[in-house]
């Protein structure tokens, strides 16, 4: 499939729009951060980018040219990503061994750390520097969520593009439509990065396993029972697959979580999600307050252990402790 750039100059016009018009003037700056939770635009942007640098035919989408930037294979186009989530000062220390080298083509040079909040103190420090005394014609990018993730004496010296944020609702409809749960659509429309990403979590499964897992989570706080007998018999298995599936455990588990919140906070007035969940509340005997501090604790608890799975600590322990905290 050749980048024709379409669907990035109809989601993120005004950043096509900047590039645009810096490289037309020729006002570029040697490092940049593209921020936001829009991953796919993110990806296409410092295609495009490169693209307008590097095709002859102004980011044509169909040339040589544009083929090998969309492939990532373009000599003048280097991509760093993370290893066992972190990315180490031996790939800065490489890239930097590598800017200092004549290139094989002509024109700009440009590179690419993808998620640079997984730079780790060491590969920061390393990226400073390089950043601090730039080679001529050649772009640095950095892609993150959240560009206060990245030290501030890199901030300081970079340009930060601001990317809009995904168009949930617009998932969600296009999920429903497609005959998925109404539920199902709005957990999926908040933690997929696109239409396609939620529909190619579908195919794979995984998805639907982890929320069928959260809902019976869920359903054992609001009733009482222990929630690590869930864990023990459904989730322990399914939670220690890979990190993908942990990220999005938690995420639902805030998602769910939230709405419960929501609705205890605003006198038993529902959303319209996750009903069968709410039918339960109004069931038990509890007092609101007081199921509403104990869905706060699950949430704070969500948080907590959420940022604890960036530390590298030992996963069944933290998944452990997790459920027999709330």
């Amino acid at each position: 499939m050749i980048f024709l750039f379409d669907e990035l100059k109809i989601c993120q016009s005004s950043i096509v729009r900047l590039l645009d018009r810096s490289i037309k003037n020729k006002r570029l700056f040697h490092a940049y951060i593209f921020e936001g939770e829009d991953e796919k635009s993110i990806n296409e942007a410092w295609h495009y980018f490169a693209a307008k640098l590097l095709c002859k035919h102004d980011a044509c989408g169909e040339c040589e040219t544009c083929k090998r930037i969309e492939n990532d294979s373009h000599s003048n186009l280097t991509v760093i990503e993370s290893t066992s989530d972190m990315i180490k000062k031996d790939q800065i220390t490489s890239l930097i061994e590598e800017l200092s080298m004549t290139s094989l083509e002509e024109g700009a040079r440009i590179y690419v750390i993808k998620d640079a909040n997984k730079l780790n103190k060491a590969s920061s420090n390393a990226l400073l520097k390089l950043i601090e005394e730039p080679f001529p014609n050649h772009y640095i990018i950095l892609t993150t969520r959240n560009a206060n993730s990245i030290i501030d004496t890199i901030r300081s010296r970079t340009e930060i593009i601001h990317f809009l944020p995904i168009n949930r609702s617009s998932i969600e409809n296009n999920l429903v439509i497609q005959g998925v749960n109404k539920d199902f659509a709005y957990i999926l429309s908040n933690i997929a990065a696109s239409l396609e990403d939620a529909s190619e979590m579908i195919k794979k499964g995984a998805v639907i396993d982890v929320y069928e897992f959260v809902k019976r989570v869920i359903r054992s706080i609001i009733i009482g029972k222990d929630p690590y007998i869930d864990y023990l018999i459904k989730g322990k298995n399914l939670l220690n697959t890979d990190k993908d599936v942990q990220i999005m455990f938690f995420d639902m588990m805030s998602l769910i979580t939230e709405e419960e919140i929501k609705y205890l906070s605003n006198e038993r007035t529902n959303s319209g999600y996750f009903l069968d969940i709410f039918q339960m509340i109004d069931k038990t005997k509890n007092i609101d307050n007081v199921m509403l501090k104990d869905a706060i604790k699950v949430l704070d608890a969500v948080n907590k252990y959420e940022e604890r799975l960036n530390a590298h600590v030992n996963v069944d322990l933290l998944f452990a402790s997790f459920f027999t905290e709330i």
